[in-house]
């Protein structure tokens, strides 16, 4: 393997980890490094994917998914366009777009379906039902759910599976009920434990929104520890 290549690939899988486990200050520069070193020997395929994994942790960079998509759509690449068009759902619905989200969502979707790819598909999905739950169309997003659970539990994706849980929690709780959320929660966590899995970044605030709502002190005091223990 050329040595120039080697390094981008070191600086970029590193990088992924930090990503992973939260450390974004820690990543941004690796993930820069290794997008200069791609571009300059002009591998175009590489190149996109590593300016999606820099837009991963810089947030609100709508554009950098929008080159991400542009330079997909010239090599023909329907998977990496896919995820781009999910990426920037994700980005326009942190700017306050949810209509405009749910549409790349939807293209996002659609494409995955046509590829048979059930990661893509399994992802938008959760997507799709997280912003149904915002706008209380439960019954839309809990359809989504399952089909997106269904999905990870034939991939056999724990990561995935404990997502979908995180998300049925939020689901729960939403709908005033706070044992179910955290039995969910709960089950999350202890997937996350034995994965030893971060909770994902852009799934955080969302979290930390539900059980700041599950401690309110009109619940009843012994309801939290049952239900999170009964979940793990």
């Amino acid at each position: 393997m050329d040595d120039t290549r080697g390094v981008a690939i070191a600086l970029n899988a590193l990088a992924v980890l930090f990503r992973d486990r939260g450390d974004l200050a820690a990543a941004r520069p690796l993930l820069e490094q290794s997008l200069a070193v791609w571009r300059g020997l002009g591998d175009r395929a590489v190149e996109a994917r590593s300016v999606s994994n820099l837009a991963s942790v810089v947030k609100l960079l709508g554009e950098l998914y929008e080159e991400c998509l542009g330079i997909f759509r010239d090599l023909g690449d329907r998977t990496g366009m896919a995820w781009s068009l999910d990426n920037e759902g994700d980005v326009v619905r942190e700017q306050g777009d949810d209509e405009a989200a749910r549409v790349l969502y939807q293209e996002s979707l659609s494409t995955f379906r046509q590829l048979g790819d059930k990661w893509g598909m399994a992802g938008c999905l959760a997507d799709l039902g997280n912003l149904a739950r915002d706008h209380g169309d439960y019954a839309a997003s809990r359809t989504y759910y399952i089909e997106s659970m269904q999905l990870f539990q034939e991939l056999g994706q724990k990561r995935g599976m404990a997502r979908l849980l995180d998300c049925l929690a939020c689901w729960s709780a939403a709908q005033a009920q706070p044992e179910r959320a955290l039995r969910l929660a709960g089950a999350a966590a202890a997937i996350r434990h034995v994965l030893r899995a971060p909770v994902p970044i852009g799934e955080q605030a969302k979290l930390e929104k539900t059980f700041n709502w599950l401690a309110n002190p009109s619940l009843r005091p012994p309801l939290g520890p049952r239900g999170w223990r009964a979940g793990r």
